[in-house]
């Protein structure tokens, strides 16, 4: 049992259930925001990633998140280079050329591109973030993109989709 407190809890009429949302979002472009960052330690604690949740703003899925990791202080260098692209990709869309401290992206509005992938140790299905795209680009209807969302495509051996990232390096 969990005491919530000495007046309990009343539902509020503006935290409906339409803004509650677990789960993988289907693959698409969505507008969303950096709301929160931190660095965190490795699993095998030989290196630290920064660890940014993207809320979505708009559309049906608004309010889920979708969290990315930038393995920028790792022992592979493969893995702090592709780290430093997406660094890049979201510097570009969010429109900070020089970034000291992640808080810096917090509440820009930018496009994310989601795809999904199998988790390797579990198997579960998680959603990865494919794409940045600045709000006000060149040739994006923002409310066509808001509800945008990928067919299913062909999937490898591990499940992933088959559409590398487009920061990734063959």
């Amino acid at each position: 049992m969990a005491q919530l407190g000495p007046n309990g809890y009343s539902v509020s009429a503006d935290a409906g259930a339409s803004r509650f949302f677990r789960g993988t979002l289907p693959a698409g472009r969505y507008l969303a925001a950096i709301v929160d960052s931190c660095v965190r330690s490795t699993r095998a604690g030989n290196g630290h990633y920064v660890e940014l949740r993207f809320d979505v703003l708009s559309g049906d899925f608004s309010g889920a998140s979708v969290v990315t990791r930038l393995n920028l202080w790792n022992p592979s260098d493969a893995a702090v280079a592709m780290a430093r692209a997406e660094l890049n990709a979201i510097c570009r869309a969010t429109g900070v050329d020089h970034v000291a401290d992640t808080h810096q992206f917090h509440d820009i509005p930018v496009f994310i591109d989601v795809a999904d992938r199998r988790r390797q140790d579990t198997g579960d299905l998680v959603n990865v973030i494919r794409g940045y795209l600045a709000r006000r680009s060149a040739g994006v209807d923002e409310r066509a993109a808001e509800h945008h969302h990928d067919a299913p495509r062909d999937r490898n051996d591990r499940g992933d989709r088959n559409d590398a990232a487009p920061w990734a390096t063959s």
